[in-house]
């Protein structure tokens, strides 16, 4: 059975008459729930109308078009699933964009309904596979050989099944296919792949828009990157204390989905001015006098900089926030107590302006979470540090509560870090379903 998310929407396009199928008919169709993407073949005519059903089941469309022409659009499905439907209009395969056939000849000749979605039979399925694995593959695992002999084994319950692949695909599809479906120990070599993909790349590459198009495209996707920085992203915020467990749930969200692959450290490293790094050092001197009055300017100085360093750093990651979501470790927070430093009223002023600044050259958060635990045990974590500073931290964290407009949610990380990870995204789902149908 497929989870709620897919079955509606492939319910959607079912009685709307969308002309497409899934690439993916060689596992099971229900291994889709687990799959990071789905890739969808569509007819040219039905790709508006389809972006339209997407949008009205609430899916996202990616920001930044992809090179290859496909269009993304994501969901945020219930038990920390993250669906992508990856649609494309043409039959292409790689980098270099190789063209195998003609879209009508999958869509129109022999697919198939498999449990309540289009899919293309075995016979057509063998073939996309074989040239995915070809042309987009750098080494074929036991799994997909798997995979591949149990389609072999199905394609050949019709015993015409290479005179469909010369009829379907014609002539010089089917001459490149023949070595590799003579027989198993054929299908099964591997240095087969690589030749059928050199063979393709001689006779298959596709250059109907030829090169100056392409140039074009690659300049498009470009322009599209830098005009995307005028445009507004969903800032998800986490703070808390050191060894409160913010980066590994960071980590973990990361590793969830592409959805969530573009993320930001606001922390003090990593800096685009290495002059930071510099200022961030304190003088000593047999002379006290001397470096207290360079440390007071060294952290005036880096407090003005700060602001302009942390906004170029957002700039550089914003262009590639490729579905317009920033993961974000840390962000600026007002200050109370400077530790042992000694702070006269001048640098006071100044680390005020520098977190006004902050906040008029960086984006609010759209959602933020705050990770707690019981202060005795994220000490435990990381003793260098006193006690009093670690409470310090935390009381520091909880002004986000009151700094922030958006949702500020609290997550205990004293528990196992797959409950506190369930809470997030939870609220993570709940927050973009709301945001979807307004």
């Amino acid at each position: 059975m497929f989870n709620e998310s897919l079955k509606n929407i492939f319910d959607r396009m079912n009685k709307a008459g969308v002309n497409y199928v899934v690439l993916r008919n060689y596992l099971p169709v229900q291994n889709l729930n687990s799959e990071r993407d789905i890739d969808i073949l569509i007819q040219p005519a039905d790709a508006k109308r389809t972006k339209k059903i997407l949008l009205a089941d609430n899916w996202l469309p990616r920001i930044i078009p992809r090179r290859d022409g496909h269009t993304e659009m994501f969901k945020f499905g219930e038990e920390k699933k993250v669906h992508i439907l990856d649609m494309q209009d043409d039959l292409l395969f790689g980098k270099k964009k190789i063209k195998i056939g003609e879209v009508e000849t999958i869509l129109n000749k022999r697919k198939l309904m498999n449990e309540d979605l289009f899919v293309p039979d075995n016979v057509h399925s063998l073939v996309l596979f074989i040239f995915r694995l070809a042309l987009e593959k750098d080494s074929i695992n036991n799994s997909q050989f798997a995979q591949l002999e149990a389609l072999y084994d199905l394609s050949k319950d019709d015993k015409d099944f290479l005179e469909i692949i010369k009829k379907d695909f014609g002539q010089t599809i089917y001459e490149s296919l023949s070595e590799i479906l003579k027989n198993k120990t054929n299908l099964l070599d591997s240095q087969n792949y690589k030749k059928l993909a050199r063979t393709a790349q001689e006779k298959f590459i596709r250059c109907e828009k030829g090169f100056l198009a392409d140039c074009w495209q690659k300049i498009q996707n470009k322009i599209v990157r830098y005009i995307f920085l005028f445009k507004k992203v969903e800032l998800i915020v986490f703070v808390g204390s050191d060894g409160s467990g913010k980066s590994t749930l960071v980590e973990k969200l990361k590793h969830l989905s592409p959805v969530f692959g573009t993320q930001i450290y606001f922390g003090w490293r990593g800096y685009y001015f290495k002059l930071l790094e510099k200022l961030e050092k304190k003088s000593t001197s047999e002379n006290k006098a001397i470096p207290e009055i360079k440390n007071r300017l060294k952290f005036i100085l880096f407090n003005l900089l700060l602001p302009f360093d942390l906004f170029i750093r957002f700039l550089k990651i914003k262009k590639n926030a490729e579905f317009g979501i920033i993961i974000a470790d840390r962000y600026p927070l007002p200050k109370k107590h400077f530790g042992k430093t000694k702070i006269i009223p001048v640098q006071k002023i100044c680390f005020k302006l520098s977190l006004g600044l902050t906040y008029l050259l960086l984006p609010k958060p759209s959602l933020c979470f705050i990770a707690e635990a019981d202060p005795k045990i994220i000490w435990a974590r990381k003793e260098e540090r006193s006690f009093n500073k670690l409470l310090d931290e935390i009381d520091r964290s909880r002004q986000a509560t009151e700094l922030f407009k958006c949702p500020v949610k609290i997550v205990r990380t004293d528990c196992s870090i797959e409950e506190s990870f369930n809470k997030i995204y939870q609220h993570i789902f709940e927050y973009f379903n709301k945001r979807s149908i307004k």
